[in-house]
Order: C-alpha cells, then sequence, then structure tokens
C-alpha cells in the first residue's frame, strides 16, 4: 500500500495505538515505520472509546489543509483485560467517517464489526488476522494460520518474522496512491 496521500514536501503521517504505556510499546516497531519514510507516531489507545475519538479529533485539528493520516493498529489481549472493549475500538470508530483518516491497518483483531456493517468508501482498510481466522468479504483482510496475536511486533514473545514480513509485503505491494488522495 503505497501511502503518499500528502504533498511531496511532506511525510505521510501515521499513528501507531496500542494499549501499551509509551515508554513499554516496541520502539523498533515505531523506528521500522519511520525509517520507511513515515511520519510516524505513538499513540496509547485509553479505556474509554469516547477519550480515543477525542484524541484523533484533536490530531486532526492540527494537520493542514489537505493534509491526512493512517493508523496502524497493534492492540491485543493475551487475556481478560482491562481493555478488553478497547481493542476493537478503532475498527468500531472507523465505522463513520473519522476527519482526515484515510487509511487504517488493524493487526490481530479478536472481534470484526457486526455483519452488514459497513465502513466509508473513503477509508482504505487492512486487517491482518492470527491463526486460522477469516474475515467476511467486505474486508480486504489477511490470515497467517501459524502465526499467534502480536506477531508483528519485535519484543514479543509471539513476534513471528516470517509472518510479519508477509504482513509488511502486503502493506508494499497494495498501491493505494489514486484512492488515498480522495
Amino acid at each position: 500500500m503505497k501511502l503518499s496521500w500528502n504533498s511531496a514536501s511532506q511525510k505521510p503521517r501515521i499513528i501507531v495505538t496500542s494499549v501499551d504505556e509509551s515508554d513499554e510499546f516496541d520502539a523498533t516497531t515505531l523506528q521500522h515505520w519511520q525509517d520507511e519514510g513515515f511520519a510516524a507516531s505513538y499513540m496509547q489507545l485509553p479505556e474509554n472509546p469516547k477519550a480515543f475519538v477525542q484524541q484523533l479529533h484533536n490530531f486532526a485539528d492540527q494537520l493542514e489543509l489537505g493534509e491526512k493520516y493512517a493508523i496502524v493498529d497493534l492492540t491485543f489481549f493475551m487475556a481478560s483485560s482491562a481493555f478488553e472493549e478497547a481493542a476493537e475500538v478503532i475498527l468500531e470508530i472507523a465505522l463513520k467517517p473519522v476527519p482526515k483518516l484515510c487509511a487504517l491497518l488493524a493487526y490481530y483483531p479478536e472481534r470484526l464489526p457486526a455483519h452488514g456493517a459497513g465502513y466509508p468508501t473513503s477509508l482504505n482498510l487492512m486487517v491482518h488476522l492470527a491463526g486460522d481466522r477469516t474475515a467476511p468479504p467486505r474486508f480486504h483482510a489477511y490470515s497467517y494460520p501459524e502465526a499467534a496475536p502480536g506477531f508483528a511486533e519485535s519484543d514479543l514473545d509471539e513476534y513471528d518474522r516470517v509472518s510479519a514480513g508477509l504482513a509488511w509485503k502486503e502493506f508494499e505491494a497494495k498501491d493505494a496512491t489514486a484512492t488515498m488522495t480522495t
């Protein structure tokens, strides 16, 4: 997915989200996005979905006219957690237009929105599922049968170099330049 929705003078903006405190989040993952030419920043998901929506609106308000951004969500849970509801909050929030959000990459969501739920046509959506899970046809989804949630984060025991590499290749292979500018 070629993300070139901003002017040539600006790096495409990516917000990487997870429930980890910023000092606990895998700095290598964030650095990888920066090394690929993205203005990548980290945003911790709060337990309250409304608070996260407000954070996104505040972020969008700081962008220049015509500037857009993408979210890469790396949220997953090993067991029940206070953040359990927040795991799929981004997929739920994105069902309605979010100002200046043009792409969403969701890694290993446990639950997908209900059948029949639709996303704005202006949103490019890619989902990476761990294990033998599948997604309805309306999702641009990839399954990694040998991988566990957390496969794309190098600081976790669940990290799987092959699956993470395949997910990155799928991201790079999608040329979404034309649709990102809409």
